[in-house]
């Protein structure tokens, strides 16, 4: 084997063995409760969708293991901008994601997402306000996800 076939040898081994961390191995996890106090007409369902969609894309939903468990702290509507036939107005949503069993983990994840209206228009806004909370439960659960697959476990003495 000539030089230059062994520098390239050990290139490649150095590069396959420094090319980062072999990806985590997604737990198992069952759906808990879901604690929603809030009257928004289907955050709840969306939550719950939501969820159990984004653990049986990453291959982490089964019948038994570690529960997740919601609860919805925040879900607000306020108007932060309106001049005379226009409104903007943002929805906040703000839940705890909790991971029941060995070792327990809790998360506050929380974003906001705006919309535009036409004043007078209540039909509109209620459809446009269930759209963005539904988008901003979406977002939330895959976000979850993500967390419970890649947050750091504590370690136990």
């Amino acid at each position: 084997m000539g030089g230059v076939n062994r520098i390239l040898w050990v290139l490649m081994w150095v590069a396959g063995c420094h090319l980062g961390r072999p990806p985590a191995t997604a737990p198992a996890v069952s759906l808990g409760e879901l604690k929603a106090a809030v009257v928004e007409p289907g955050l709840r369902d969306a939550l719950g969708k939501g969820l159990a969609d984004a653990l049986a894309t990453r291959g982490m939903l089964a019948s038994s293991g570690a529960a997740v468990s919601l609860e919805v702290r925040e879900a607000s509507t306020r108007s932060v901008a309106a001049d005379g036939a226009h409104q903007v107005k943002t929805v906040r949503l703000e839940i705890v994601v909790s991971l029941v069993g060995p070792p327990e983990r809790s998360v506050v994840l929380s974003d906001e997402r705006s919309y535009a209206l036409q004043a007078g228009r209540t039909l509109d806004a209620a459809s446009a306000r269930a759209a963005a909370f539904a988008a901003l439960a979406q977002e939330l659960t895959d976000q979850a996800a993500t967390w419970i697959r890649y947050a750091p476990t504590p370690e136990s003495p």
